[in-house]
């Protein structure tokens, strides 16, 4: 029976790729609500048309699609989650082929192509041969398709308040990387307004403005800092020659009159949940604003922020960086945006946390700081880490699955970032990026190959069948 699925979904590749371009023509960014709901209504259609029971909920933002009408009403569910909203595709002249949907090159280019409309209408398919060749299964399959992914995921939020909204025991989304993602760290953003009043100060001269990153998902590699004062430039000039190599080689002081000092910052750009492989212009230039005097800003993040990213200086409590034999690491934190008003100076702080710890935790910390540096903060955007444990019967089956299909180990791995299974319970990243390919999530160019394609969708064939077939987990020893 497992042959004929993969038999049916060669003979039928032709139309899993026209459906890849149908869905990725619609330019479903995220803040274009009319298009991303368009795009859900696409999704939609095409499950009816393979024969799964389709609906939207949460007032059209949220798609359900379901197989597994027959079985009782207490069997399990396997949920699939993902998303049909994208990101703007940025400067089109980056882009070396249609951002809409083109096959060139022995690839599908798009934005979407691998997150997530490409490896959402995979799992479609896999499900539809499983269909059409009449696959015994013992569980529900769910879709859960969202259209705010890239946003705020309010979108899944509003379903689960509903009356009616089931969501499934367990499943993954095609949102991450292969083989299985089961740990990820938590996540916050820290937003800090220094008042100018007092943060302008730098020892005897004044801070005029300080900018730095475009994003606060983004470790800087660039910040700039304005200081005016009697002889500051001079000044700026001795204090940078006597400082260490490598702050020297971060940042430069531009042209200008002795009474205005001009610091540009270098460092390196990465992930901002991956701040150990960037360099941080902003803490750099932090370190170079303190040379001149003491202002507020620069010590918060110089004091408070050890090795530019750990948060051993801030004490947030409660962090476990290994729970039942999983380790998650320490909690790092990373300065990402700097900006300037007429009234105060802003700092954007992205902070990804270990095992344990709360939104009331991250709050207790930097109130513990704000009336020794000066500053009001709000926290946004808060989940915690999460762990699924691999013992349970589904995830050594997705192991397995990859394991069968690829010939590699299906290993269970950390996520320091954040990807879309914390929106509901007991989900894993499960692909679509394999070990050996680009990931270009975000970027210009974004494509799969045809022989990618291929791989993916049937490890998610594999996975699928196995996972439906199986017996209840409350049947099993």
């Amino acid at each position: 029976m497992r042959d004929a699925i993969f038999d049916y979904l060669r003979d039928h590749e032709h139309e899993l790729l026209e459906d890849i371009l149908r869905l990725v023509s619609v330019r479903s960014v995220t803040d274009d609500r009319v298009e991303s709901r368009r795009a859900l209504a696409v999704f939609l259609e095409l499950a009816a048309g393979y024969g799964l029971e389709a609906r939207s909920v949460a007032g059209g933002d949220v798609g359900i699609v379901e197989f597994g009408p027959r079985l009782p009403p207490g069997a399990e569910t396997l949920g699939i989650l993902a998303h049909v909203d994208v990101v703007d595709p940025g400067d089109l002249s980056s882009w070396s082929r249609n951002p809409w949907g083109e096959i060139a090159a022995g690839s599908v280019w798009g934005r979407g192509t691998q997150d997530d409309k490409g490896p959402l209408l995979m799992c479609l398919h896999a499900v539809r041969a499983m269909v059409a060749c009449g696959h015994p299964v013992r569980k529900r399959i769910r879709f859960v398709v969202g259209t705010m992914e890239e946003a705020d995921w309010a979108d899944i939020r509003r379903w689960l308040t509903e009356p009616d909204a089931r969501p499934p025991d367990y499943g993954f989304t095609p949102d991450g990387e292969f083989p299985v993602i089961n740990r990820e760290k938590g996540y916050c953003d820290a937003w800090l307004s220094f008042p100018a009043e007092s943060a302008s100060t730098v020892g005897p001269f004044r801070l005029e403005s300080l900018e730095s990153g475009t994003s606060i998902n983004s470790v800087p590699d660039s910040a700039r800092a304005t200081i005016s004062g009697l002889g500051v430039r001079p000044v700026a000039i001795a204090a940078l020659a006597s400082a260490s190599s490598a702050l020297r080689e971060s940042v430069s002081i531009a042209l200008g009159p002795d009474d205005r000092a001009v610091l540009l910052a270098r460092g390196r750009a990465a992930h901002s949940s991956r701040p150990d492989l960037g360099s941080n212009a902003l803490v750099a230039l932090c370190r170079a604003i303190s040379l001149l005097g003491r202002n507020t800003i620069a010590a918060f993040v110089t004091e408070r922020i050890v090795g530019d990213y750990l948060t051993s200086g801030l004490e947030i409590r409660n962090g476990r960086e290994e729970v039942v034999g999983e380790c998650i690491g320490p909690a790092t934190i990373s300065p990402d945006i700097a900006r300037t008003d007429e009234s105060s100076f802003h700092i954007g702080i992205n902070i990804r946390t270990s095992f344990g710890q709360g939104l009331d935790d991250i709050a207790a910390a930097f109130c513990c700081e704000a009336s020794r540096y000066a500053f009001s903060f709000r926290l946004e955007q808060f989940m915690p880490a999460i762990l699924v444990r691999r013992d349970q019967p589904f995830m050594q089956d997705l192991a397995a699955a990859y394991e069968a299909r690829t010939g590699e180990r299906g290993e269970f791995l950390l996520a320091p970032g954040s990807s879309y299974a914390k929106a509901l319970p007991n989900h894993v990243a499960f692909g679509p990026i394999l070990p050996t390919m680009t990931d270009l999530c975000h970027q210009a160019d974004e494509r799969l190959s045809l022989e990618e394609i291929r791989s993916i969708t049937a490890i998610y064939a594999e996975a699928i069948a196995s996972i439906s077939a199986g017996e209840p987990l409350r049947q099993r020893s």
